[in-house]
């Protein structure tokens, strides 16, 4: 639940207010990393990509 106490916008500017909430999860793994890939960048990927990502 996203609650929270703003000043009304709309004594101010005489507009409204509008809010978008986005979230994603993702995984990575990495199944066949190849002949040039190396381990440090396979544990990069796998490791270094937030799960999961908000944006408000």
């Amino acid at each position: 639940m996203l609650q929270g106490k703003y000043p009304s916008p709309e004594l101010l500017l005489g507009g409204d207010t509008k809010f978008s909430l986005a979230y994603n999860y993702n995984t990575t793994e990495v199944e066949d990393a190849g002949d040039y890939t190396s381990a440090f960048k396979v544990r990069r990927l796998e490791e270094g990509i937030p799960e999961h990502r908000g944006t408000l």
